[in-house]
This record gives structure tokens, C-alpha cells and sequence, in this order.
């Protein structure tokens, strides 16, 4: 038909991506969800589409808050991001950012992926918490504890020897870091960019450090 618009994805730029083909969007038709065609979670409309303005205006409102709502997206399409609001914690303000892979099968969390299911975006995975230490101690790779500082302060020491993407996990278990608060000793590996100690006195707060390497050491990662 003349004056079509024939629509290419960015990764299928030699047309043979199957999970990506190329469509067509027809003059004044509309590509999206709820039309005659729907390629895209977006609403694409083709040459003449009445108050096109507005259907652009929205689209741009979908990307910016990344499809926020408790449904996913219709037509979602690998690579693409959604922040999934079902998901609920005590007040009401948690929600899960999540990118669709790239087989476009499901949709995983955003995150530092560290455990079985490996990789980036991979849900993290962590050991069984190790619970209320009242005492300094050394870290283990991949540990996970809660701190208690009730009584006194604690300093807890870092893997010696760390590999790159480890994660060890700290959270203040009794609430008490901002009367007695946690300090975190690199052990020869820097931490957020400085050879000092970190000391965290907010309370209940829980922080997870990751090692990203000799050149810039430990990064706090959440």
C-alpha cells in the first residue's frame, strides 16, 4: 500500500531476527494494543493518523514510568523494561523493575545477579542470614548477616582474598546502629573509592556490598 511505514527493530537490522520481524503500519491505521494490529506495547501510528500528537505524548508517558502497573505490558518484545507495581511491602511504596529477556519468554528482575541463576538482571540469591552477632568478625564470601549492636559496636572485616561479583550482606537486626553503629573494614580492598573504614550508624538499615575488582574494590550495590 502506498505511503506504509515498514517498521525494523534495532537488533534485526539484516531482517532474519525471528523473534524481532519487520512489520508493516498502514496509513491511517495504528499499530498497538487494542487495534486491528499490535506489534509493540506502544500505539504506532501509521501516515495521516488523526491527533498523532497525543498518541506520542503517551508513548512517551509509557517509557518514562517504564509501563508502571500491576499487568504487564501487552506485546512486550526482549529488551524492554517494566515496573511492576503489584508487588507490595508494609506501606504500600515497593515495586520490582523488571526487563524482559531476550528470548522474550519472561520477565526478570532487575538486579545484581550473583547466584544459580547467574548473570545481570538474574534474581539475587542469597545464603541463609547469619544471625544476631554481637561480636567484631571477618566476613565470608557471599554472607549474609544480621548485625547486632545493641550492646556495643562492631566492626566486621571483608574477605581477604574476594572475587569479582561477590556480595556480602549486612542489616541491622536490633535497630540499634545509630547509637552503636557498624563498622565495615575493607582489608586491603577499598570501599565506595576510599581506603577507610565505612561506618553505617543509620538504623535498621540493611546495605549489600559487591566487589567489582582490584581497581575499584567494594561498591555498595543496594
Amino acid at each position: 500500500m502506498a505511503g506504509e511505514y515498514n517498521i525494523q527493530w534495532t537488533d534485526d537490522q539484516s531482517g532474519t531476527n525471528p523473534l524481532k520481524p519487520r512489520f508493516v503500519i498502514n496509513p491511517n491505521e495504528i499499530d498497538g494494543p487494542g487495534n486491528q494490529s499490535a506489534n509493540t506495547p506502544l500505539q504506532l501510528p501509521g501516515r495521516y493518523t488523526v491527533n498523532y500528537g497525543e498518541i506520542f505524548a503517551e508513548n512517551l508517558i509509557h517509557i518514562l514510568e517504564n509501563f508502571a502497573s500491576p499487568n504487564e505490558p501487552q506485546n512486550p518484545t526482549g529488551g524492554m523494561l517494566w515496573f511492576d507495581t503489584s508487588s507490595t511491602g508494609e506501606d504500600d511504596d515497593f515495586g520490582i523493575l523488571k526487563v524482559r529477556n531476550k528470548q522474550n519468554s519472561e520477565w526478570l528482575p532487575v538486579g545484581f545477579g550473583s547466584g544459580a541463576g547467574g548473570g545481570a538482571g538474574a534474581p539475587p540469591e542469597y545464603p541463609p542470614m547469619s544471625g544476631g552477632s554481637t561480636q567484631d568478625f571477618e566476613a565470608a564470601p557471599g554472607g549474609n548477616y544480621f548485625v547486632d549492636t545493641s550492646t556495643r559496636e562492631v566492626t566486621i572485616t571483608l574477605p581477604a582474598s574476594p572475587e569479582m561479583g561477590q556480595v556480602v550482606v549486612f542489616t541491622d537486626v536490633a535497630g540499634t546502629w545509630d547509637s552503636n553503629s557498624l563498622t565495615v573494614d575493607g582489608n586491603g580492598q577499598s570501599i565506595m573509592g576510599t581506603n577507610e573504614p565505612l561506618v553505617n550508624d543509620v538504623k535498621y538499615a540493611s546495605f549489600r556490598l559487591g566487589y567489582s575488582g582490584t581497581t575499584y574494590g567494594w561498591r555498595i550495590i543496594a
